[in-house]
């Protein structure tokens, strides 16, 4: 029973972990979608313009528009990048919770976690 007990109490421990994991990927995630969606906004806003201009910290600075593209474009390559390896791992910490939810819902046949 000890054991039981002490199984039950690592279980818990590393499925609230996981779920705060997966709530991190899942924040990250959406922070960079919208990244993304506001780099593709600017790509359609500068598709018809020669020059267009850049935010440089204080500074505004006047660029080509094929310049711009070539920063925005390699800009949202990474991004569906980093996109794509977190949508990898929410995927993997998915599965993990629901091993251990399974686990964790055998342990303690009374214990009924939401999905």
């Amino acid at each position: 029973m000890m054991d039981n007990k002490k199984e039950i109490e690592e279980l818990l421990v590393r499925f609230q972990f996981e779920n705060q994991q997966l709530e991190t990927i899942i924040l990250q995630k959406q922070k960079l979608s919208l990244e993304k969606t506001e780099i593709e906004e600017a790509l359609k806003q500068i598709e018809s313009k020669k020059e267009a201009y850049k935010i440089v910290g204080p500074l505004i600075v006047k660029k080509s528009s094929s310049e711009l593209k070539k920063e925005l474009g390699e800009k949202k390559e990474e991004l569906d990048v980093r996109i794509k390896s977190l949508e990898k791992n929410e995927k993997t910490f998915k599965e993990m919770i629901k091993k251990d939810k399974e686990k964790l819902e055998k342990l303690v046949p009374s214990l009924k976690l939401g999905d």
